[in-house]
């Protein structure tokens, strides 16, 4: 019998303990930097209406540092901006695509120049043009911010600009975070860099257009604008409730118009 008694004395102090886990639950989502604006944007809205809830979207670790995370279970969520590997399937992470972005050509915003050409960026990331007056700026010294080989970003020109995979190495500074690479951009006059266009809208920076045409939602839709990077999200076996309400938050009508409205496109 008093065994019972203390059992029965004990539920309100479980139940009062687990109300209290749930009502404040943090997690992490870790990764590629080419969606960390956009997924901080989404947080900081979610929590407005979730306010014990807190989500750490951490600095970019690249979508492979993002995957690791995951699978050694550092972090709830990964940001990705690429499919898996062969040797990243071991993992058997689950994958949500939420959004596309365009990958934009930008420079620093004091710049004259409006528009770039496939043969001008060969031209630049190669080293032969060194100066902006030859591409009808003014009369001053290109400086680059490059990324790393196996970049998301640099991934999709190496795709679309067959040309750019017989340049070893790209000229310019290597930089090994997306954000990283437009804030050099923004401070630093007479700078040439490509971006996903929801980072590049976030910083003052001018977004080219390439080829004539703007990387604009609507252009990426209709197939007028090539350069496309894919957003996901990454996640090992079953999520924890309060993080699988955010995941479901990512691919509501609510998300979507925040991710449209800054400049990216929801996935369907």
């Amino acid at each position: 019998m008093t065994h019972l008694i203390f059992i029965f004395a004990m539920i309100p102090f479980i139940f009062n303990n687990a109300t209290a886990f749930a009502a404040n639950y943090s997690f992490s989502v870790c990764g590629t930097g080419d969606s960390q604006i956009l997924l901080q944007k989404l947080a900081e809205h979610y929590q407005t209406t979730h306010p014990d809830i807190t989500i750490n979207i951490q600095d970019s670790v690249g979508s492979s540092g993002g995957i690791r995370k995951v699978a050694s279970g550092e972090c709830e969520l990964g940001r990705v901006a690429r499919n898996f590997n062969n040797k990243e399937l071991q993992y058997n992470l689950k994958h949500q695509l939420f959004a596309y972005s365009a990958i934009a050509f930008i420079t620093s915003s004091h710049l004259t120049i409006d528009t770039i050409s496939t043969k001008q960026v060969v031209s630049i990331l190669s080293g032969e043009t060194s100066n902006w007056k030859k591409l009808g700026g003014d009369d001053a010294p290109i400086y680059i911010v490059n990324r790393e080989r196996g970049d998301s970003s640099r991934t999709v020109l190496e795709e679309n600009i067959p040309a750019l995979n017989d340049l070893s190495p790209w000229a310019g500074k290597m930089f090994y975070t997306t954000t990283e690479a437009v804030q050099a951009v923004e401070r630093h006059e007479n700078t040439f860099s490509f971006a996903p266009l929801a980072v590049a809208k976030a910083h003052k920076v001018q977004i080219l257009n390439y080829n004539g045409i703007n990387p604009s939602p609507q252009n990426i839709k209709s197939g007028k604008y090539p350069l496309v990077v894919s957003l996901g999200l990454v996640w090992k076996d079953v999520l924890n409730q309060p993080v699988q309400e955010f995941v479901d938050f990512i691919i509501s009508p609510s998300a979507q118009t925040i991710i449209s409205d800054n400049g990216a496109i929801p996935a369907k």
